[in-house]
C-alpha cells in the first residue's frame, strides 16, 4: 500500500514539473513575442500617441470643455476599440487642458476619490452618451480628473 502510495505521489510530482515546465516556456515565448512587437510598433505607437495629443491641443486652443467632450464622444462613436480609445483619451486629455472652461461642465461630477458615486454617474453618463461602459468610463475618468483640479479647493 505504500508503494503504491510512493507511485502515486511520484507521478503527481512528474505531472505538476510538466505542466509547471510547459508554463514557464509559454511564459517566456510570450515576454519574447512581446517585446519583439514593441521593437517593431514602437515608433508607430509612439507617433500615434503624440499625433492625438497635438490634435487634442489644437481643438483646445479653439474649443471649450464641452466641445473638447463632444469631439471625444464623436471619437468614440467612430471606433470604441481599445486602441482608438487610448488615443481619444489622450486627444481628449490635452483639448481640456487647453480648453476654455463650460459653464455648468463640471455641475454634479462627483470627484474621483468618491468610489460609488463615480460607478453611478459613469454607468448614467455613458448610457445618455450611448456609449460602451469600458471606453465610456475611461473618458469620464477624465472628466472628472479635470473637475477636481478645476474645483476650488474647500
Amino acid at each position: 500500500m505504500s508503494a503504491d502510495r510512493d507511485s502515486g505521489l511520484a507521478s503527481c510530482l512528474k505531472a505538476t514539473l510538466v505542466v509547471c515546465g510547459v508554463l514557464f516556456v509559454l511564459g517566456g515565448a510570450a515576454v519574447v513575442i512581446g517585446v519583439s512587437w514593441w521593437r517593431q510598433n514602437k515608433g508607430r505607437l509612439i507617433e500615434s500617441a503624440r499625433s492625438a495629443h497635438a490634435q487634442g491641443e489644437e481643438l483646445g486652443r479653439r474649443s471649450d470643455t464641452r466641445g473638447c467632450l463632444d469631439a471625444a464622444v464623436e471619437r468614440l462613436r467612430a471606433d470604441g476599440n481599445l486602441p482608438p480609445a487610448v488615443k481619444t483619451n489622450l486627444f481628449f486629455n490635452a483639448c481640456l487642458g487647453a480648453a476654455r472652461p463650460s459653464p455648468g461642465f463640471c455641475d454634479g461630477v462627483p470627484p474621483p476619490s468618491d468610489f460609488l458615486k463615480s460607478i453611478e454617474w459613469r454607468t448614467r453618463r455613458c448610457q445618455e452618451l450611448q456609449l460602451s461602459p469600458s471606453t465610456c468610463g475611461q473618458l469620464l475618468a477624465i472628466v472628472q480628473t479635470h473637475c477636481a483640479r478645476a474645483a476650488p479647493p474647500r
